[in-house]
């Protein structure tokens, strides 16, 4: 992942800010490098595995049919860029190379995967969903930065660009890029200070162009801040809901106050313990076939069953297994009596 990022970052920067100095750069040793791990990436892909209904495919045909609907068309174009840019170097095809960050696509797939992986609890999750929001609006603000050097650098022996006018022409690579990121920035939150502007009419036409965009990513942004913030309170506001329903129920009900704390309580009790959504455990169970119901009944309850030594030292393994299928979860509150002898 940390590849891939590092290749939809500086790939546009190298273009806007290392043409001419490229050949003195780490850059170029360093993305032949990175191609090859992605040519060997794509290799790999060929023959891995993938879920199809539920089911693992290991057919190699079947693999191979799946990468080329799937992925393969992006992977391939990027290393094509890569490889075009290698052969065609000091001639315009050389800006191919920027084709590369359709690999963005790729860097979401595997946070997805990876975040999927992980089973986050649901505030965590938000909380990354809206890391990976800002994330995307820097990573568009640092190639909109760097599309607007590039317009003013090609062109700053022929017309006024803003380069120019702001006294940048003959600056460092730093303060060029942290002047055109702050125009970026600028642009796309609509503030426009007014100091660093477009000059030249194709300046002007990629600032109307990366004013749509920020318009488009503004409006995503606000929508999907939203979606988080409420997803991370949702949990906490589902359970205050029924808690209040129940509160309401004992109140019509005319239920003494002793119950009333002691329903209250519990259900507090079933909250911060977790176990207050078993309903959402039996539509998960639901919605699986009978083999997989029992395969994973079989897997929860049988561990507790070989972990106690009593069934451990007189059942066999099997018949453990066998057993765990007819076990069932039950709560209890705190200081509640399971069994009681009475003595008469």
């Amino acid at each position: 992942m940390l590849v891939v990022l590092f290749d939809i970052l500086f790939t546009p920067f190298e273009v806007s800010f290392y043409k001419e100095e490229r050949r003195t750069t780490f850059l170029k040793m360093i993305f032949p490098i990175l191609e090859t791990v992605f040519i060997v990436d794509i290799l790999i892909n060929f023959r891995m595995a993938y879920y199809d209904k539920g089911m693992l495919v290991t057919n190699g045909r079947q693999i191979v049919h799946y990468y080329l609907r799937k992925g393969f068309s992006l992977d391939f174009l990027a290393v094509l860029a890569e490889l075009i840019a290698v052969v065609s170097y000091g001639t315009s095809l050389w800006y191919l190379k920027i084709i590369k960050i359709v690999r963005v696509k790729k860097l979401f797939f595997m946070t997805n995967r990876i975040e999927d992986f992980l089973n986050l609890q649901r505030s965590v999750s938000a909380t990354l969903k809206l890391i990976k929001l800002w994330g995307t609006i820097l990573i568009v603000g640092h190639w909109i930065a760097c599309l607007f050097h590039i317009l003013a650098y090609n062109r700053k022996d022929t017309e006024m660009t803003w380069l120019d006018k702001a006294n940048l022409e003959n600056g460092s690579i730093f303060e060029r890029y942290i002047a055109a990121f702050y125009w970026a920035v600028m642009t796309m939150t609509t503030v426009g200070y007014g100091d660093i502007g477009p000059t030249t009419a194709v300046e002007r036409l990629f600032t109307i162009a990366a004013m749509i965009i920020a318009c488009a990513l503004f409006g995503y942004s606000m929508n999907t801040i939203g979606v988080i913030f409420q997803e991370i309170n949702s949990e906490k506001q589902q359970a205050k809901e029924k808690i209040r329903s129940v509160k309401n129920y004992m109140n019509q009900k005319n239920l003494g106050r002793n119950i009333q704390t002691r329903v209250k309580n519990y259900l507090q009790y079933m909250i911060d313990s977790k176990n207050f959504h078993k309903h959402e455990e039996e539509e998960f169970f639901k919605m699986l076939s009978q083999a997989l119901k029992d395969e994973i009944i079989s897997e929860v309850n049988g561990k507790i069953l070989v972990e106690c030594k009593i069934f451990s030292t007189n059942f066999s393994y099997k018949s453990s297994m066998h057993l765990s299928r007819f076990m069932y979860e039950k709560f209890l509150s705190p200081e509640e009596v399971l069994f009681e002898v009475i003595k008469f």
